[in-house]
């Protein structure tokens, strides 16, 4: 039983380290490291294992991530309303553009772009990918064409947030 040290760069610059202790041979352990990109684009993210050890070329593992400047998210509104804060979308953009929190910590832009479309409007799109994300809000069906390109969106890694609302529980049986 080993205790080691786990160290994390950014772009060859060390940003954290932790211990791991009860590190056993042949073990896995998961290590939560928390840091906050200074600007978007490519970076690459290395951690490393530091210590004695039988095998170290399992020791680091070094992968590069795309950080976003915002993140695209499409909303798909199933039950629009022109009165303000009542459509079944308006809850999620509020949620999604937390500005007076960024504007007292000094924050000048969100970090979530948020784009909001009506159901009868998705069928004009055939390509999702400008989005990283897809929510439905309280959308009851999909048109089969929309249908078909939120699944490529999801095989390709795109995410998708499902809040049902009033027309979805007509989909509940009981």
């Amino acid at each position: 039983v080993k205790s080691l040290m786990v160290y994390m760069s950014v772009d060859g610059r060390k940003v954290g380290s932790r211990q791991v202790s009860g590190l056993r041979p042949g073990a896995r352990e998961s290590v939560d490291f928390r840091h906050l990109f200074g600007s978007a684009g490519p970076h690459v993210v290395t951690a490393k294992l530091a210590g004695e050890d039988d095998l170290t070329a399992d020791n680091t593992a070094c992968h590069v991530v795309n950080v976003l400047r915002r993140l695209p998210v499409l909303i798909v509104e199933g039950d629009p309303s022109e009165r303000p804060l009542s459509g079944a979308a308006s809850f999620i953009v509020v949620a999604l553009s937390p500005l007076a929190q960024q504007e007292r910590e000094g924050k000048a832009a969100a970090l979530l772009h948020p784009t909001v479309m009506p159901l009868r409007d998705i069928g004009s799109l055939d390509d999702l990918s400008p989005y990283r994300v897809v929510a439905l809000a309280d959308v009851s069906r999909l048109p089969p064409k929309a249908a078909a390109l939120l699944a490529r969106f999801i095989k390709e890694g795109g995410g998708v947030l499902i809040t049902p609302g009033e027309r979805c529980l007509s989909l509940i049986h009981i």
